[in-house]
């Protein structure tokens, strides 16, 4: 059984734009061998966020305790790492300007009216209400942060859409360090898949990726 606690904000992280990798093929054995010389960072924590996402937008909008957290999908380079890099971060209440700002990088019509938004269950609420085009979708996350070869990154038992998925990543501002790391761990072969496109996939949005 996993111990937690339930944690109701988001630590503190940097705001450049970080080169990710992100496995939901659960290996036990490699994932294991991977974990072996992994410095955890933190306790085990369990997290409950609520992704909105849209089909076409390449922006991962989600909310996390009382913070709104936005990062954009930059590029993929040659070896199939993405570049993320955070575009919105706002505690609640949000300024009138940001709602306008957020219906952009949903990619998705705004209304002519925006209302206040003093806290998060009024954004969902005008997310239900006007804008069809945005799904909301809560899951927990049980997440251990850790460190390997230079990277930071997390192991994370995820629950979404009444599904189990196991996550394996590592990020890092530097595309070759992170190569480096996942060529050491025998992890380069392994696909990367966002946390916004194994959504989209849980939703049905998107096929899965071929082997």
């Amino acid at each position: 059984m996993l111990a937690h606690r339930l944690a109701s904000s988001a630590a503190p992280r940097t705001q450049l734009p970080l080169w990710e990798w992100r496995t939901f093929d659960y290996q036990p054995s490699l994932w294991q061998e991977a974990m072996h010389d992994a410095v955890r960072t933190v306790p085990l924590v369990m997290t409950a966020e609520t992704y909105l996402p849209t089909r076409q937008s390449p922006c991962n909008v989600k909310l996390r305790g009382e913070l709104l957290d936005v990062k954009q999908l930059v590029r993929t380079n040659v070896e199939g790492l993405e570049l993320w890099e955070p575009v919105l971060r706002s505690e609640f209440p949000l300024a009138p300007s940001l709602l306008p700002q957020l219906c952009g990088l949903w990619q998705s019509p705004c209304p002519d009216v925006c209302p206040q938004v003093p806290t998060p269950e009024h954004l969902l609420s005008f997310v239900s209400h006007s804008m069809p085009d945005v799904r909301i979708v809560p899951l927990r996350k049980w997440r251990r942060r850790i460190r390997l070869h230079d990277c930071d990154g997390e192991r994370v038992t995820i629950l979404v859409e009444g599904k189990l998925l196991e996550c394996l990543s590592l990020e890092h501002s530097d595309s070759a360090t992170l190569l480096a790391a996942l060529k050491a761990l025998h992890l380069d072969g392994e696909r990367n898949t966002s946390y916004l496109r194994a959504i989209k996939q849980t939703l049905g949005w998107l096929s899965e990726d071929p082997r």
